[in-house]
């Protein structure tokens, strides 16, 4: 299985749960199990995270670390549109571009929908409509699993040591 972790889930690790200077070694077992295929981040993830100002982005922006979290995958312009006609069909311009982060990621999701899971720190508000869908709503009703960092967590077996 892949986790496939957007923005808010490595911001909220690194905001509220596991700083630099309280769980270093999170960070450690986050790049090992980068460089073993288990977790990733897109490129478009990728681009939202490095422009962080302090320890997370300076450790983000190593080339160590981008090699071993960035997705080696190009976006599929397919899975794109399919993700986009999930939030609607008829999107405007505006409503587009407010999709766009969100739509790529779960494209990336849709390449292998069963061998993924889509890590999140957003929460599912089935009621939103259009543009305003949760990602964790579109990814379900195209057969992505969706989850929290925690989940992958323990699906990966983090220990503290």
């Amino acid at each position: 299985m892949l986790y496939l972790c957007d923005t808010s889930a490595l911001l909220d690790a690194k905001d509220y749960f596991y700083s630099f200077d309280f769980v270093p070694y999170f960070w450690d077992w986050l790049e090992e199990q980068g460089s073993a295929g288990r977790m990733k981040v897109c490129q478009e993830a990728y681009d939202e995270l490095k422009v962080d100002n302090g320890d997370f982005g300076a450790w983000i922006r190593k080339p160590e670390i981008k090699a071993a979290l960035l997705l080696d995958e190009v976006l599929d312009e397919e899975h794109v549109n399919r993700v986009l006609d999930t939030y609607a069909t008829d999107l405007t311009e505006n409503e587009l571009e407010a999709c766009g982060k969100d739509a790529a990621i779960i494209s990336y999701c849709l390449a292998d929908a069963t061998g993924r899971t889509l890590i999140t720190a957003e929460v599912s508000k089935p009621s939103l409509q259009r543009h305003k869908r949760r990602m964790p709503d579109v990814a379900v009703e195209l057969g992505i699993a969706t989850g929290t960092l925690l989940l992958a967590l323990r699906q990966l077996s983090f220990r503290v040591p």
